[in-house]
């Protein structure tokens, strides 16, 4: 739906009262976030629960976009645009990158965002990502997983043609995969 973009920058008027005076939008908004309150951890439940206006409320209260996830589960310490990326959810991932969020955050496993919307098989996640800038040729590392992954290995190995095209036009690298590029750069140091 190519409309979700200019929809979104509809501000919510839900939780505001309807037979009082409205305050001033700023103090509205401050009351809906209780004293000492982490605007972050509702952004974790407004992805969740893909409310994109909640979602784009609280970014206005240019929370760190870095914090973590504390909620059990498959999302447990993903920042705000890695778990999107995992959901396969471009609206929040396209207000996340809006609002500033690091298009190339690397998760514990040592995957970036990127290769998290690979896996999900988000073609327009991807595309927003690559169109941000994000880098394409990122081969994935940690002391615990050296597979040499990158986000057009990982779209080969889904079986996504569709998001390995769109990797393809925005600069990967078909000619060498991940591993073979480890490889080269060891054996370059040496």
């Amino acid at each position: 739906d190519a409309g979700w973009k200019k929809r979104r920058r509809k501000k919510s008027t839900k939780n505001k009262p309807i037979a009082t005076p409205a305050p001033k939008e700023e103090e509205a908004e401050k009351s809906e976030l209780g004293e000492g309150e982490s605007a972050v951890g509702s952004i974790h439940e407004a992805i969740d629960d893909d409310d994109m206006d909640e979602l784009e409320d609280l970014l206005t209260w240019k929370p760190n976009l870095r914090e973590k996830c504390q909620k059990l589960g498959e999302t447990r310490h993903f920042v705000p645009i890695m778990k999107a990326a995992y959901l396969g959810n471009a609206r929040a991932m396209d207000l996340l990158i809006d609002y500033g969020a690091n298009v190339n955050e690397i998760d514990t496993l040592g995957y970036s965002v990127l290769m998290r919307s690979v896996m999900a098989k988000c073609s327009e996640c991807v595309q927003i990502l690559v169109d941000a800038g994000a880098v394409v040729n990122y081969v994935q590392k940690t002391a615990y997983m050296d597979f040499g992954f990158t986000a057009l290995k990982l779209s080969q190995l889904v079986g996504h043609q569709e998001i390995y095209d769109i990797l393809v036009a925005g600069g990967a690298d078909p000619g060498e995969s991940g591993g073979d590029k480890l490889r080269r750069m060891r054996r370059d140091q040496h």
